[in-house]
C-alpha cells in the first residue's frame, strides 16, 4: 500500500457512492454539488464497504481493523484487503480521476457519510456487468417550453407561447418526494426558460422540501425581489447566459432589442442577493472576437464562480451554417482564456466542444476511437421530465417518439424506468429497422446495449425520421450534416 497507515482517506466529496440494488456505484453528483468531470463506476459491494468505512476520520489501520472484524479475519489480513482496495482506487486511471482524497483536521466537514451496512449484497445477487442503473440518479426537468426570447443560435424546440395541459404542482410533489427517497440528489431545470412558468417558485419549494437541490438557468432575467427568494429557498447558483458585454452584440444574439439592459441588471440583482452565477457563452462568428472582453467584466464581479464556452452546434430546429465557428476561432479564444487563467482564480474557464470533427482516413483509428468511444448516459444514468409529464432519455429529444419511456401522470418513476419501452431502447429488435448499415450489423446488439449510439447526434446527423440510423463517429455510418 502506497500511504502510511495513519493516512485517512474518504470518497472525494464531489462523488456519490450509491446502492444500486444488486451492487453499488460511484458517480459524480450533479451540479451545482458537483463541477467535476462525469463519471459512473460499478463497485463490488465488498468494495463498497471498505469505501464507506473511509470516512476521513479512521486511519487505514483503524479501517483495515474493522474489515478483519467484519470478515474474521487476523488484524494483519485486514489491514492487507483494505490496503488492495486503496491501491486499485488510487492507481492507472483510477488515480488521474481522483476518486479518494487524503483528509485533513479540516476537511472532514465537507465528507458525506455512508453506513456500510447499506452496500451488503448476498453474493449471488452481485452484478457488475450491467452498465443501466437500477435506480436512476440524474433526473432532467423541464418546466415549459415556452421562452420569449429568439436566439439564433438555440438548439431546444421551444414555443412562442405558454402551454396548456402540464403536469401539475401537486403531482409533481409527489414525483420529487418518489424520487428523494431514491436517492436523487438534484433536480436538474431546463427549458423553455424555467422562470416562464407560473408556477415556478411553488415548485422549486417542492424540490426544497424533500431534501433535494435545484439546478436552474435563466434567460428571462429575475428582478431582485425574486432572486432573494431564490436565495431563502436555499439556492446557491443559478445559470446564466451571457454572450457578449458589447450591446449590439449581445441583443443580436438574443434575437431582443435592448436585451443587454436586462442581462446586466439581473447580474447586479443577482450579486446584491449574494447569489454565486454559472454562465455559458455560445461562440459564433458575431461574438468570438468579444470572448477576453467577457471573461474581464464577469471575473471582476466576483459572484461568478464559473465560465464555460461552447462552440455552436447544429441544432434540430432553427440552424445556421453560418453559426460555426473555424478551428482559428478557437485557438483565438483559447489565448484570450489563458492569457487571463490566472487572474481570475476564482472563476475556472473552459471552452468545450470543438470545431469541425477531423476527418479520419485510416479504418484501424477510425474503428478504435468508435470502440472507445465514452458511454451514452442516456437511458442508463437518468431520465427527463417535458412540461406535459411525458419522460424521454435526453434533453435534446424531446417528445420524439421513439425516445418516450413512460408518462410520470399515470406511472411512479420506478415503473416509468423498468417500462418496456425503456428497456426496448437498449436492446432494440434489429429485424425492426427499416434501412440503413444497422440493419445488417453484426454488432448491432453489442453496440446499443454497451456503449450506446448518442441519439441526439444521429437525429442531427440524419434528420428526425432517421433515429435507427448509426451513430455518426460509426466507422461504416454514413456522411452526415456537420454537427459542430
Amino acid at each position: 500500500m502506497q500511504f502510511p497507515l495513519e493516512t485517512r482517506l474518504a470518497i472525494d466529496p464531489q462523488l456519490r457512492l450509491k446502492h444500486d440494488v444488486d451492487r453499488a456505484v460511484l458517480i459524480t453528483r450533479p451540479q451545482p454539488l458537483a463541477s467535476r468531470d462525469y463519471i459512473c463506476r460499478r463497485v463490488h459491494p465488498a468494495e463498497a464497504v471498505v469505501l464507506a468505512l473511509l470516512d476521513g476520520h479512521r486511519t487505514l489501520e483503524e479501517v483495515g481493523r474493522l474489515w478483519a472484524e467484519l470478515k474474521g479475519k487476523s488484524p494483519e489480513d485486514g489491514i492487507s484487503a483494505v490496503g488492495k482496495v486503496v491501491d486499485v482506487y488510487t492507481s492507472g486511471e483510477r488515480d488521474r480521476e481522483k476518486l479518494l482524497i487524503e483528509v485533513g483536521d479540516g476537511d472532514t466537514g465537507r465528507l458525506l457519510e455512508y453506513d456500510p451496512l447499506e452496500f451488503v449484497v448476498p453474493a449471488d445477487r452481485i452484478n457488475l456487468k450491467d452498465r443501466r442503473l437500477r435506480i436512476p440518479y440524474k433526473v432532467y426537468f423541464l418546466p415549459t417550453l415556452f421562452c420569449p426570447q429568439k436566439c439564433i443560435y438555440c438548439y431546444a424546440r421551444t414555443r412562442q407561447q405558454p402551454e396548456e395541459n402540464l403536469i401539475g404542482v401537486e403531482r409533481l410533489r409527489e414525483i420529487f418526494a418518489e424520487l428523494a427517497g431514491l436517492g436523487v440528489e438534484a433536480i436538474m431545470f431546463s427549458g423553455g426558460d424555467p422562470f416562464a412558468r407560473k408556477e415556478i417558485f411553488e415548485i422549486l419549494e417542492a424540490v426544497y422540501e424533500v431534501g433535494m437541490v435545484a439546478d436552474i438557468p435563466t434567460k428571462l432575467g429575475l428582478s431582485y425581489e425574486r432572486a432573494c427568494r431564490l436565495k431563502a429557498l436555499g439556492v446557491e447558483t443559478v445559470q446564466l447566459s451571457l454572450d457578449s458585454t458589447d450591446p449590439a452584440i449581445l441583443d443580436r444574439m438574443v434575437g431582443l432589442p435592448g436585451y443587454h439592459r436586462r442581462a446586466f441588471r439581473v447580474l447586479a440583482n443577482l450579486q446584491r442577493a449574494e447569489l454565486k452565477v454559472r454562465v455559458n457563452t455560445v461562440l459564433t462568428p458575431f461574438n468570438v472576437g468579444t470572448a477576453g472582453g467577457l471573461i474581464d467584466y464577469l471575473g471582476e464581479l466576483g459572484n461568478v464562480v464559473r465560465l464555460s464556452f461552447s462552440p455552436y452546434g447544429r441544432s434540430l430546429f432553427c440552424h445556421q451554417d453560418e453559426l460555426f465557428v473555424s478551428e482559428q476561432d478557437l485557438d483565438r479564444v483559447n489565448r484570450q482564456i489563458a492569457e487571463r487563467f490566472a487572474r481570475y482564480p476564482h472563476m475556472p474557464i473552459s471552452l468545450g466542444g470543438a470545431g469541425p470533427a477531423p476527418e479520419i482516413e485510416d479504418e484501424e483509428e477510425r474503428r478504435l476511437n468508435w470502440e472507445r468511444r465514452a458511454f451514452c448516459t442516456a437511458n442508463r444514468d437518468g431520465f427527463v421530465i417535458l412540461p406535459e409529464g411525458q419522460v424521454t432519455v435526453c434533453e435534446e429529444l424531446y417528445d420524439h417518439p421513439e425516445f418516450l419511456i413512460g408518462d410520470l401522470k399515470t406511472q411512479s418513476v420506478m415503473e416509468m424506468w423498468n417500462s418496456p419501452a425503456a428497456r426496448a431502447l437498449l436492446y432494440p429488435d434489429q429485424a425492426a429497422v427499416p434501412d440503413g448499415p444497422c440493419r445488417t450489423c453484426d454488432d448491432f446488439e453489442t453496440c446499443n446495449a454497451v456503449r450506446g449510439r448518442c441519439w441526439r447526434d444521429v437525429l442531427k446527423s440524419y434528420g428526425w425520421d432517421k433515429p435507427h440510423y448509426p451513430d455518426p463517429r460509426c466507422p461504416v455510418a454514413p456522411p452526415g450534416a456537420r454537427l459542430g
